[in-house]
């Protein structure tokens, strides 16, 4: 559908970007129900089945927000001004095949989580139900990344709580858009990442790194 343009047009450099080290498709490794009986492995996917779910739930949600309040609108590229900043995934945190830091990665996706967990409350798009199911998947996936041990707490501050609270109501529309676009995004890279670290246990790249990420399987 036309007003659905913009958010594919947005995503098409992630894979690209992805080509090589990543898997094409976040679904490219494949477990059996065997391997699900290893509890070496069945932690993680639990990350896994989280996190693609959560990318669905949003992606759906986000096109629904959009066909709701932008109706005869094509794209948001006339709006781009308005858009906000919120947490992505890119060069500098570790996420990217080509530079892939995986304790640097993973703590960029908890606090990201916790940024976006602090503005769901608030994003009301009339889809409530399919939203309280995003809710509880962003905790489970945060608990199950807290309980690893491997990441801090950060003190988050959502910048734009105040224009979806009190905002006029165009402004609380774009903004909810915003939020909801980011966080497809951010959960597409973040699919992929925690792909690519199950990869790369399965394929032991190396001992030291092996045992490092281990803490990430168990």
């Amino acid at each position: 559908m036309p007003y659905l343009l913009h958010h594919y047009l947005g995503l098409l450099l992630l894979p690209l970007l992805s080509l090589g080290l990543y898997s094409g498709d976040e679904d490219y490794y494949d477990f059996s129900g065997g391997e699900l009986q290893n509890e070496a492995h069945a932690s993680f996917y639990k990350w896994i089945s989280i996190a693609k779910q959560m990318r669905i739930d949003i992606h759906s949600v986000c096109d629904e927000q959009f066909a709701r309040d932008f109706p005869g609108m094509r794209n948001m590229s006339d709006f781009d001004h308005q858009r906000i900043e919120t947490p992505l995934l890119g060069f500098s945190d570790g996420c990217l095949p080509f530079d892939f830091k995986a304790q640097k990665c993973v703590q960029q996706i908890y606090t990201g989580l916790r940024v976006y967990q602090a503005y769901l409350p608030y994003v009301d798009n009339g889809t409530s139900a399919r939203i309280l199911e995003i809710k509880v998947r962003t905790a489970r996936l945060l608990g199950l990344i807290k309980g690893t041990g491997n990441v801090h707490d950060v003190e988050v501050h959502p910048t734009f709580l105040r224009d979806l609270v009190s905002g006029t109501q165009w402004r609380k529309k774009t903004v909810t858009h915003s939020i909801l676009y980011n966080f497809l995004n951010f959960m597409i890279v973040t699919n992929r990442a925690i792909n690519y670290i199950k990869a790369k246990k399965l394929m032991k790249h190396g001992v030291k790194e092996d045992k490092w990420l281990s803490k990430y399987v168990h």
